[in-house]
C-alpha cells in the first residue's frame, strides 16, 4: 500500500510508547502544562533538524476547533509550536490555519474513517501569509498521518511551497488500520 501524504516530509522525536506517551497524556488530558518544555526538549534534542530548518519561513500549530479549545483551556500543538519558534527563533503563525469543523477524536479511529473526519475541517483564514512560504506544521503525536496530511493539503491548495510536519512522537504503524494483509508477506523471501 502506497501512503499519500501532502506534507513534504515528517520527522518525530520519539515513539509514542513509554514516559513519552504519558507525558503527552498527561499535558494534554491532565492539564499538567509543565510537560511541555520537557516534550519541546526532545524535539530540539533529536539530531538532523538544521537543513529542515533553513528554509522554514514559520511555524503553524495544528489548530484545535474553538469548542475543543474551550473545553481543553489550551492547545498542546499550540504550546509546543509556541515553545519551538522561541528555542528556534522561528516566527509561529496562530489564526493561518484554522479548524471550522469540529471533529470526532481521532484516537479511537480507523484509517479510513479518520481521513472522512477530518476532511474538510480545516481552512486557510490567511492565504496571503501562504505563498511560496515554506511552513513547519507541528502537531504532538504522528499516528496515521490524516490529520497532518489535511492540513498539509489545505496549506499547499493556498500556496504553500514546502510543508514539513514535526511531532514529538510517532505511533507505530499497525497494519490492520492500513488495510494490510500480513499473511501476504509471510511466504518465502
Amino acid at each position: 500500500m502506497k501512503n499519500s501524504f501532502a506534507f513534504d516530509a515528517a520527522r518525530s522525536a520519539v515513539l509514542y510508547a513509554g514516559v513519552a506517551r504519558e507525558r503527552i497524556h498527561q499535558l494534554k488530558f491532565g492539564r499538567q502544562l509543565h510537560w511541555s518544555p520537557a516534550l519541546v526538549d526532545l524535539l530540539t534534542k533529536t539530531t538532523g533538524w538544521e537543513e529542515a530548518l533553513q528554509a522554514v519561513d514559520f511555524i503553524l500549530p495544528v489548530p484545535l476547533h474553538h469548542q475543543r479549545l474551550r473545553e481543553r483551556g489550551f492547545n498542546q500543538a499550540g504550546l509546543i509550536g509556541g515553545e519551538l519558534g522561541l528555542r528556534w527563533s522561528i516566527p509561529v503563525r496562530f489564526g493561518v490555519l484554522v479548524r471550522h469543523r469540529a471533529t470526532q477524536p481521532q484516537t479511537r479511529l480507523g484509517r479510513q474513517e479518520r481521513l472522512e473526519n477530518v476532511q474538510g475541517a480545516f481552512a486557510v483564514a490567511k492565504p496571503e501569509l501562504l505563498r511560496s512560504r515554506s511552513v513547519l506544521l507541528v502537531d504532538d503525536v504522528f499516528t496515521t498521518g490524516t490529520t497532518l496530511s489535511e492540513c498539509a493539503r489545505v496549506l499547499k491548495r493556498a500556496g504553500a511551497r514546502r510543508v514539513t510536519a514535526v511531532t514529538v512522537a510517532r505511533v507505530v504503524p499497525d497494519a490492520s488500520l492500513h488495510g494490510i494483509d500480513e499473511s501476504a508477506n509471510s511466504g518465502s523471501r
